[in-house]
């Protein structure tokens, strides 16, 4: 399937109401973050208010700083096995609030766990404890790490930490995780 990049770099087509729309994981890390996929035919774009486009989301008005956006690098054009073009945008689905553990089964990644979090917690990256059986899940969303034991492939909730010093209120987000060797 050959994909191309979008031609402008200050404008993003919308996927309309009903482009087709596909829920997948992404399997490159143990988190598992979800996402959103829309496809439907160049030159049939939504529109920019909210009942023109299928993300519902109202996008002539200036959007809360969490708010559901599509920039060019979630964009791209692919000619599909109908030689048909097609537009296709990926989109972080921060509402499953879900955090899948995967086994490798015959070569192949299969769902072990889907363990889930506070909703609006939106966890997306985790890092291991470099010499206990501990993850740390970062959750994007709510700034707070949930520690989990990790016990033969599975997990389960020990604590959730916050990531702000002690009465911080204002707007944020948190991006990465790590830990110390030591």
């Amino acid at each position: 399937m050959p994909v191309s990049r979008a031609s402008s770099v200050d404008s993003v087509p919308l996927p309309p109401p009903g482009a087709q729309r596909f829920d997948t994981v992404c399997q490159f890390c143990i988190v598992g973050c979800g996402y959103k996929v829309f496809k439907w035919p160049v030159g049939r774009d939504g529109s920019p208010e909210a009942q023109g486009n299928a993300l519902g989301v109202d996008y002539t008005r200036p959007l809360p700083p969490l708010g559901e956006w599509i920039s060019t690098a979630m964009h791209s054009v692919v000619t599909d096995k109908d030689a048909r073009r097609y537009n296709v945008v990926i989109v972080p689905d921060k509402g499953l609030d879900c955090t899948f553990v995967f086994r490798f089964e015959n070569g192949r990644l299969a769902l072990n766990q889907a363990m889930p979090s506070r909703p609006g917690a939106a966890p997306r990256h985790c890092i291991f404890h470099p010499q206990l059986p501990v993850l740390y899940v970062n959750n994007e969303l709510d700034s707070t790490v949930t520690v989990y034991r990790w016990n033969d492939g599975r997990i389960e909730e020990i604590e959730i930490v916050g990531s702000l010093p002690a009465g911080e209120t204002g707007g944020n987000t948190t991006a990465e995780i790590g830990v110390a060797p030591d």
